[in-house]
C-alpha cells in the first residue's frame, strides 16, 4: 500500500509519506526513555538510575561488563549497578543504555530474507565510527566525553535502518543502484526515494527526545568541517564523528554505502586538532577497541582477526574492481580509438572528388578495419541512376574493389521492409541469406568468403543502402555492444552517401538546364527568322500587287507599238519593252508564290 501511494504523490508528497512511515517504526524501549528522562532531570539521583537498570538482567550485565574494560580505567572488580553509575557517570549509563537498546531494536529485521542491506555490516562500520569517535575525544581531552562520542558515532547513521526499516524493498534498490554505481548512498536515497537517511534519522532523534549533540550529529554528520553551518551548537562533535566515518570507511570496516572520494582521514584529523601522532595512535588502536567494545551492542563475535581479514577482503574485491574498470576503460578506449582511427581514414578518402563508388569502396575499408573482420561490402542503390554500388575490402593492404550493378537484378527495399522498420536509426544485424539472398551471393562471390550479416542503412526513409560484413555466427551479439560507435559510423556512411547522391542529383539538374538552355536559344533563333520571313512575305506580296498594274500598262504600250510602229527602229525598242515587261511579270510571280505558297 505505501509503494502504491508512493508512486502517486507528487515529490514533496512522496517525502512526507516516508517520514510519516516512522510513526510505524517500534517505539523507543521504555528503559531506554526513563533512563533518557532520568540523566537529564536535575532532581534525579543515582539510587533511581540504579533500580531502573537493575530492572533489566541484560542490560545489568553489559554495563557491569562495560566498568571493567580497560578503556575506562578502572582496575577493581565492580559488581554492583551502584558502583558502577557512580564511576561511569549519568551520562556514560545514559550512553551505553541508548546504544544497548537500539542496536537490540533494528539487529535484523522482522523476517530473515535475503537482502541487499546487510545490518550486520551497517552495525559493524557504526561501531567502527563509535570507536573512532571515542579515541579522538580522549586524545583531544576537549569538551567531548569519549561515551558521548562513542555513541553519537555508533547512531549517526541510524537513519539508514530506519529507512530499512520502513521501505524494505526501495530500500534494497537504493543500496544496489549505490554498489552498482560506486555512488554516495545518500544521494541515491534522495534520487529514488526523494529524502536521504540524514533528515530519517533528525526526525527520528527528534520523535525519541535524543540529546541534541547526538540529533546534530545524526542530521549533520556528511557535512565536512568547514560546511557547517554557524547555529550548530555542537560542531565538535559533529566533526569528530565526521572524522571517525571517513576513517572507518578508510580502513573499510563493516558497511557504509558512501565511496565518494571525500579528503582523507588524516586531513581530518589535522582540522580537527589531532596531530599526526594521535591519529597514528587512533588508527593502531581502533580494532581492539571494537572487538573490546562489541559486546556492548550484541556484537560478541567481532575479533579483530575478523577485522582484518574482512577489510583485506573488501580492499582486494575493490581493487579487483577497480582493474576490472580499468580494463574495461581500456578495452573502451581501444576500441572507440579504432573507430576514430577508421572514421577518419574513411573521411580523408571519401574527401574531394568523390562518387558513389569512391564512398562505398571506403567504407567497406572502414567497416572491415573497425570490426575486426575479413570482408565487409557497403552497397547503395542510387535512386537517380537506377544503379546499385558496391564496394568490397577483403584483407589489409589488397585493393578495395567498387562494383556497378543494374539494380533491377536485386529486389531490396520491398524485401528489407518486411523485416526492418525505416524509421528508425538504430543498428541492426539481419541474416543476409534471408533478407537479400540474391545480394549476398553475388558480393560474396566477389569477395573470395561468405558474407552472412547484413546491417541496413536508413537513407532518406528507405533501405537503398546496407552493409554485408563477415563474421561468426554470434558476432552480431558482440557488435551490438559497439552499436553506438558503430552507428555513429553507419551515420557517417548514409550522410556521405546522401551528400554523393545529392551532388548527383545537382550535376545531373545542371546539364538538363544546360541542354534546355540550349534549346532555348535554338528556338529563339527560329522565332526570330521566322518573324523575318513573315515579314518579308508580307513585303513580297505588297510589292507584287503594286507592281503588277504598272508592268500591265508597260506591256500593253509595248505590244500597241509593235502591232503598227512607225519605223524599225520604234519596233525594236517596243519589242525590248515587251521582253523586259515580261520578265518583271516572272519575277513578280515569284515573289507572290514566296509569299502564299501553295
Amino acid at each position: 500500500m505505501v509503494g502504491t501511494k508512493l508512486e502517486a504523490s507528487q515529490p514533496n508528497e512522496r517525502v512526507e509519506l516516508i517520514l510519516a512511515q516512522l510513526d510505524n517504526l517500534p517505539t523507543l524501549p521504555s528503559v531506554a526513555t526513563r533512563v533518557l528522562e532520568l540523566t537529564t532531570a536535575s532532581d534525579s539521583n543515582a539510587r533511581e538510575v540504579t533500580r531502573l537498570v537493575e530492572s533489566d538482567q541484560s542490560l545489568t550485565a553489559k554495563i557491569l561488563a562495560m566498568t571493567r574494560r580497560a578503556s575506562t580505567g578502572v582496575r577493581s572488580e565492580v559488581s554492583t549497578i551502584d558502583r558502577a553509575v557512580v564511576l561511569l557517570g549519568f551520562d556514560a549509563i545514559r550512553n551505553a543504555v541508548l546504544s544497548i537498546k537500539i542496536f537490540e531494536t533494528f539487529a535484523r529485521r522482522a523476517e530473515p530474507e535475503d537482502t541487499e542491506f546487510d545490518r550486520t555490516e551497517f552495525w559493524k562500520h557504526s561501531l567502527a565510527v563509535a570507536c573512532g569517535a571515542q579515541l579522538a575525544a580522549q586524545e583531544l581531552r576537549g569538551s567531548i566525553e569519549p561515551e558521548q562520542a562513542f555513541v553519537c558515532g555508533l547512531l549517526h547513521d541510524i537513519g539508514k535502518v530506519a529507512l530499512d526499516a520502513c521501505l524494505p524493498k526501495s530500500y534494497d534498490r537504493v543500496v544496489r543502484r549505490t554498489n552498482t554505481a560506486r555512488a554516495c548512498v545518500a544521494d541515491m536515497e534522495r534520487e529514488l526515494l526523494g529524502v536521504d537517511h540524514t533528515v530519517v534519522g533528525h526526525r527520528l532523534a527528534q520523535r525519541w527526545r535524543f540529546p541534541q549533540a547526538l540529533t546534530e550529529c545524526i542530521w549533520l554528520h556528511h557535512h565536512g568541517p568547514s560546511a557547517l553551518p554557524a547555529s550548530v551548537k555542537h560542531a565538535d562533535a559533529v566533526r569528530l564523528v565526521h572524522f571517525a566515518d571517513r576513517l572507518a570507511r578508510e580502513l573499510r570496516v563493516g558497511y557504509s554505502g558512501n565511496y565518494h572520494p571525500d579528503a582523507p582521514a588524516l586531513a581530518l584529523a589535522e582540522a580537527i586538532g589531532l596531530t599526526p601522532a594521535q591519529f597514528g595512535r587512533i588508527t593502531a588502536e581502533l580494532t581492539s577497541r571494537i572487538e573490546e567494545r562489541a559486546h556492548l551492542i550484541g556484537l560478541d563475535q567481532l575479533t579483530s582477526q575478523e577485522l582484518y581479514v574482512r577489510a583485506l577482503a573488501d580492499a582486494n574485491d575493490e581493487l579487483s574492481r577497480a582493474n576490472a574498470q580499468l580494463a574495461s576503460s581500456n578495452r573502451q578506449l581501444t576500441m572507440r580509438s579504432r573507430y576514430f582511427a577508421a572514421m577518419n581514414e574513411m573521411n580523408r578518402r571519401i574527401a574531394g572528388a568523390a562518387t558513389h563508388g569512391h564512398v562505398c569502396a571506403a567504407a567497406a575499408d572502414a567497416i572491415r578495419t573497425a570490426l575486426e573482420v575479413p570482408a565487409a561490402a557497403v552497397f547503395f542503390a542510387s535512386p537517380s541512376m537506377g544503379l546499385l554500388h558496391v564496394g568490397v575490402a577483403t584483407e589489409p593492404n589488397t585493393p578495395v574493389r567498387s562494383l556497378v550493378w543494374d539494380t533491377l537484378m536485386f529486389v531490396l527495399p520491398e524485401v528489407w521492409s518486411a523485416v526492418t522498420d525505416p524509421t528508425t536509426s538504430g543498428v541492426s544485424f539481419l541474416p543476409a541469406a534471408t533478407v537479400a539472398p540474391g545480394l549476398a551471393e553475388r558480393v560474396a562471390a566477389e569477395a573470395g568468403v561468405a558474407l552472412p550479416w547484413l546491417c541496413p542503412v536508413i537513407q532518406d526513409g528507405r533501405c537503398s543502402a546496407g552493409l554485408l560484413i563477415a563474421g561468426e555466427m554470434d558476432a552480431g551479439a558482440r557488435w551490438a555492444q559497439e552499436s553506438a560507435e558503430l552507428g555513429a559510423m553507419v551515420t557517417a556512411i548514409r550522410l556521405w552517401l546522401g551528400t554523393v547522391e545529392s551532388q548527383y542529383d545537382a550535376q545531373r539538374l545542371n546539364e538538363e538546364l544546360s541542354d534546355i538552355n540550349r534549346r532555348l536559344q535554338q528556338a529563339q533563333g527560329e522565332a526570330a527568322r521566322t518573324r523575318s520571313l513573315s515579314m518579308i512575305a508580307e513585303m513580297a506580296a505588297g510589292a507584287a500587287h503594286e507592281l503588277n498594274n504598272p508592268l500591265a500598262v508597260i506591256s500593253g504600250r509595248a505590244q500597241m507599238l509593235q502591232s503598227s510602229p512607225p519605223d524599225e527602229a520604234t519596233e525594236r525598242i517596243a519589242r525590248v519593252l515587251a521582253e523586259q515587261a515580261q520578265r518583271c511579270s516572272h519575277i513578280v510571280a515569284e515573289l507572290m508564290q514566296f509569299a502564299k505558297p501553295d
